[in-house]
């Protein structure tokens, strides 16, 4: 195998993909890239067996043939090579030789017969949607998911089509805090398949919709999801769990109502967690037609107290909640004020997007 491409070309495809393969190194393979040229284009794939990612460049191919190499440390080497034209050559025993100007390094590799095979999937499969809107409702959800090994249900984003709508819903929960969002999307969900998309899929899938302007293609298949960009194919092996039944977490009615400004709301939370007691980290807020108080607390610090205006409908209401579950909430919307609904101190509390209907935030009491 012998290429040659310019610099920045190859770069920023090892920057999308590197991240893509394992470092935990359970099978020196998975923590390679596998280099694999062909007439006029270099394929690059990198996989963690939960994950997989492949490319395609079109460069100057000499000679065609495949190696697999360490994929970060060729990221490394380069993205600290100078300007210019890359040369990559196959040489003895999966050592590829790598040159640029002056700089010559060779790096050590692997048979490339050991790398993984993916199972490409047929386009009938697959549907077309627009990448913003996935984007948003990944972004709507993800800082909910558990981080929590041991929550391997909870440990990604539950897909599944509303039964009353036919619309897409992507949901997410650690058991604190709960989001959900709906969006009017084509995709077809095996009956009886419970589709949970793990983290780092979902992370690698929002990296790629950034660059994305239009649309992207993506199914579900074989255990996995299968996503199709402009540049990408993504393939991401679904959680092995059913996910909760979270609908009886989300209260059916709020009698009292609060409508505050986004960022008056957000930048007060942000305030009171600087003080508040590291050992449950909660923050005190008061609802009532006066405004909402918030306050916090630390026997070693101080304590804080301020209060904003607010738009008030209901009974007074005392609760103790994680200011980063509220924050979380208001940093992904885009409306100036967001609404929430309370029962009473000891319930969960909705959190509403005024100018997205579809959106649903839940957040639970803490207890001291």
């Amino acid at each position: 195998m012998e290429i040659k491409t310019p610099k920045e070309v190859l770069y920023q495809v090892l920057q999308t993909i590197h991240s893509v393969s394992d470092k935990r190194n359970t099978m020196p393979i998975l923590s390679h890239v596998l280099l694999e040229a062909k007439e006029k284009e270099l394929r690059l794939a990198a996989t963690d067996l939960e994950l997989a990612m492949e490319t395609k460049i079109e460069l100057s191919v000499m000679s065609q043939g495949a190696a697999a190499v360490p994929c970060r440390k060729l990221f490394e080497i380069v993205r600290e090579m100078p300007d210019g034209i890359v040369h990559l050559k196959l040489e003895p025993e999966f050592s590829l030789r790598i040159s640029c100007n002056d700089v010559l390094i060779r790096l050590k590799g692997l048979d490339p017969v050991e790398f993984p095979v993916f199972k490409k999937p047929e386009k009938e499969a697959t549907s077309q949607v627009k990448a913003r809107i996935v984007a948003q409702m990944i972004d709507r959800t993800i800082y909910a998911v558990a981080t929590e090994d041991m929550q391997f249900n909870l440990s990604g984003i539950h897909v599944e089509k509303v039964a009353e709508t036919g619309e897409i819903r992507f949901v997410a929960t650690d058991g604190n805090r709960l989001s959900l969002v709906d969006r009017p999307l084509d995709l077809f969900i095996p009956e009886g398949l419970s589709v949970i998309l793990p983290r780092k899929g979902i992370v690698e899938l929002r990296k790629l919709l950034s660059a994305e302007q239009d649309s992207i293609s993506w199914g579900i298949m074989d255990g996995q999801m299968v996503v199709l960009t402009s540049n990408y194919s993504l393939y991401i092996r679904l959680v092995d769990g059913i996910f909760p039944s979270y609908q009886e977490v989300i209260p059916r009615f709020g009698p009292n109502r609060a409508r505050v400004n986004r960022e008056q709301f957000s930048m007060a939370l942000k305030r009171a967690s600087l003080l508040s007691d590291p050992r449950f980290l909660g923050v005190n807020l008061g609802f009532s037609r006066q405004g909402i108080s918030v306050a916090s607390n630390n026997p070693d610090l101080g304590d804080s107290a301020e209060l904003i205006p607010v738009d008030y409908t209901g009974e007074p209401v005392s609760i103790l909640l994680n200011p980063r579950y509220l924050i979380d909430i208001a940093s992904c919307l885009e409306n100036e004020t967001v609404l929430l609904e309370l029962n009473d101190g000891s319930s969960a509390v909705i959190v509403r997007d005024p100018g997205d209907e579809k959106f649903l935030g839940v957040v639970m009491p803490m207890r001291v």
